[in-house]
Parts: structure tokens; C-alpha cells; sequence
């Protein structure tokens, strides 16, 4: 009786240990969480294009080489230095798609530093500019300037750089006419063997924003009769004012 006592005694606790055992292995392993793969790259928008005729300006020029030129002068004169011809150029640009006006001013050469004649690694700037520039995206401008350059360049290996906005545009130049004088008010060519009185007949020059035209000359005895038109550029347009 107490063998069998004994027994169910020992099979109660070997019982009552699986239960134990068995309750503290029941709860289900729970994997970590699955790898969430980051969210995918988004590389940053492609720059504009920048092959040929894809600049966000267009920019053209048309060239006109002169030995001499006459400007705020009496008489058509050559470069100071002989191995150098004055290009006058007809610029035309168009704004495409830069969001800031294409800007430059004639006063203090305000914005010409952004703009270059290039040919390989030299770099050559414009002397004079006819008019101020700002050109909104979508409009086109054209404009008259100068310089002197070489006289061994061609003119089709030069183009205009222009470096105001990012990314830079540049444009070709082509030559229209070479001649021996040209006028740069009159924007027409001198011919050769005009006399200094042919030349200055009707001209003006232009001194401290002071336009001098001489419309007729003659002689009486000693005295030379003259009629001029005398035109304030400058900012106050009454005569008389400085």
C-alpha cells in the first residue's frame, strides 16, 4: 500500500514537472521584425544641356573687321598697337531659361566682367557697348559693340562667353565685312581716300555725354562759320546743365 502510495506520488510530481516545463516553453518565438530596405534614391534633377544650341541663351554675333575706326574722333584711326584690327560686333541674345534677367549697364561697365570673347585659353573683353541690356527669360535683345583683337585670330574660332548664371552659355561669332575705315555712330564704313572734311561732315563726337554733330562749315576771310547740334546725353537733358 505505501509502495503504491510511493508511486502515484512520484508520478503526480514528474507530472506537474512536464506541466511547468511545458507551460514555460510554450510561448511561441517570435522572429525579429523582417529588414525593411531603405526608400529608393532620388538623384538630384539633371542639369540643363549644355550641347550646342542648347545653352539656356542663345548667343550670336556678326563681325565687321576694321583697320580704323572713328569714334570721338575727328578722323578714322588704328589701334595703338599695329599687330591688332577692331572688331565691331552685332550681339544678339536670347533669354531661354534662366530665371534671372540677363543684365549689363553702360555706366561703370556694370555686368561686363560676366561676359568674355574667348579663344582657347585667353580671354578678351568688349571696349564700348551701345545700350544697356536686361533681358527677361523668353525675350531677345541685340546691341552693338567693340574691341580690339588680334590680327591673326579667325574669327570663327572665337565665341562669346557669358558666365552671369549657372550654367554658362556661350555663342559663335561670323564675319560679315572686312574694310579699311568704319564709323562707329553711323554703323557704315568709311571709304578710303574720303577726305577729313567728307569724314566729318554731318559726324558727331561725343564729350563727357556731350554729342557735337557739325551739320556745315564755311569760310569767311578769316573767320570759320560753323553749325552745330550740341545734345545732352547725360541724365539732365537741359541745355546749359553740366
Amino acid at each position: 500500500m505505501m509502495k503504491t502510495t510511493a508511486n502515484r506520488l512520484t508520478g503526480v510530481l514528474l507530472l506537474g514537472l512536464i506541466i511547468v516545463l511545458s507551460s514555460s516553453c510554450s510561448s511561441s518565438y517570435e522572429a525579429p521584425t523582417s529588414y525593411e530596405p531603405p526608400t529608393s534614391y532620388e538623384a538630384p534633377e539633371d542639369s540643363p544641356n549644355q550641347s550646342a544650341g542648347q545653352y539656356p541663351a542663345e548667343i550670336s554675333g556678326k563681325v565687321i573687321v576694321a583697320e580704323k575706326l572713328q569714334q570721338g574722333t575727328a578722323i578714322p584711326v588704328a589701334p595703338s598697337d599695329e599687330n591688332r584690327v577692331y572688331w565691331l560686333q552685332e550681339i544678339t541674345i536670347k533669354n531661354v531659361s534662366y530665371p534671372d534677367p540677363i543684365e549689363a549697364y553702360i555706366s561703370g561697365g556694370g555686368g561686363w566682367t560676366k561676359w568674355r570673347l574667348v579663344y582657347n585659353d585667353d580671354e578678351y573683353a568688349w571696349t564700348h557697348i551701345t545700350d544697356d541690356i536686361h533681358i527677361d527669360r523668353g525675350e531677345t535683345t541685340t546691341f552693338w559693340t567693340y574691341c580690339t583683337m588680334p590680327r591673326y585670330l579667325e574669327i570663327s574660332d572665337v565665341q562669346i562667353r557669358y558666365i552671369g548664371q549657372e550654367p554658362y552659355s556661350y555663342g559663335d561669332l561670323t564675319l560679315v565685312d572686312e574694310v579699311e575705315a568704319y564709323d562707329w555712330y553711323t554703323k557704315k564704313s568709311i571709304p578710303e581716300g574720303a577726305t577729313e572734311e567728307e569724314i566729318t561732315q554731318g559726324k558727331a563726337i561725343v564729350i563727357d555725354n556731350w554729342q557735337i554733330q557739325l551739320v556745315s562749315s564755311s569760310w569767311s576771310g578769316s573767320t570759320l562759320n560753323v553749325n552745330l547740334v550740341i545734345t545732352n546725353l547725360g541724365d539732365r537733358r537741359n541745355f546749359g546743365f553740366p
